[in-house]
This record gives structure tokens, C-alpha cells and sequence, in this order.
């Protein structure tokens, strides 16, 4: 078999074993502070979340930012701002300025975060866009891991 074809084969193993596992540990309920993970390879831990957030200003990018840390939904918040949006809103292209956040944090506090983004959020339809991190500093996602509270769910 050649070198190409096997590397690919590979890869579809890896990224099946990848969200096999991811499945299994949402359908049994693995999450909370101090779970052990569902599945690690290399230094990659699923769970933990980068989200991309857009803001109108660099002042509602901070507040959502500083909410979101303080509430302990994310660890970090990095704003960037002055980046140009280019998209369809009812019907007419738009040209924007706006705020860029990446937000670090993980699977179980998304849904927390989500609903805080939208609640203290200008927009009607918020970016709200999450990708899971494949591979990261074990230090770092430790670190990640610990900042973030899980909050309990209402009885």
C-alpha cells in the first residue's frame, strides 16, 4: 500500500476512534470539575472548548469578556479588535467593525456561556461558534480545567 494511502487510512482511524470515544462520553454523562477525561491522545483532552465570539465594540467585547471570566465560565477571554466582517444580514451584504473574542473553556460550562453571551450580547443572532481543541500544553489545558466551574444544574 503506498505511503499516501496509509497515512489517510490513518487519519480516518484516528478521527473515528476520536469521535467514538467523544460520543461515548456525552451518552455517559463524563464531565464536571474533577472528572477524569473521556479520552486523551497526546496532550489533547476532550472537553475543552475555543469559542469565537464576535462584539459590536471593544467596550461590549470587554464586558462580555470580563462576565464571562468572572462567572467562571471561561478561563481566558482574548479581545481583538478593529477586525472587518463581511456577511449577509436581510438581505444586504455588510461590510462591519467589529470585536473579535476567542474564548477558552469546555464542553460542560458551554451551555452556561452561551446563554450569558447571549444575554449580555447588542446583537440579535450573536456569533456564537465553538471548536473543540485537539491537542494543547497539558499545563495549559490544567490550568484551563481548574479555572472554569461547572454550574449545577437546577433541580
Amino acid at each position: 500500500m503506498p505511503l499516501k494511502e496509509r497515512v489517510w487510512k490513518r487519519r480516518r482511524g484516528l478521527s473515528r476512534l476520536f469521535h467514538e470515544r467523544l460520543r461515548k462520553s456525552e451518552r455517559d454523562g463524563v464531565g464536571g470539575q474533577g472528572r477524569e477525561t473521556a479520552f486523551r491522545w497526546g496532550e489533547s483532552i476532550v472537553g475543552e472548548l475555543v469559542v469565537f465570539v464576535t462584539a459590536s465594540t471593544q467596550e461590549e467585547a470587554l464586558l462580555i469578556g470580563r462576565r464571562l471570566v468572572e462567572k467562571k465560565l471561561a478561563a481566558c477571554v482574548t479581545v481583538v479588535p478593529h477586525v472587518t466582517s463581511i456577511f449577509e444580514w436581510e438581505g444586504t451584504v455588510t461590510e462591519e467593525r467589529e470585536c473579535f473574542m476567542v474564548l477558552k473553556s469546555n464542553a460542560d460550562a458551554y451551555p452556561s456561556l452561551e446563554a450569558e453571551v447571549k444575554a449580555s450580547h447588542s446583537y440579535d443572532v450573536p456569533e456564537i461558534l465553538a471548536l473543540p481543541v485537539v491537542r494543547g500544553s497539558r499545563a495549559y489545558l490544567t490550568w484551563l480545567h481548574a479555572a472554569i466551574t461547572v454550574p449545577n444544574e437546577p433541580d
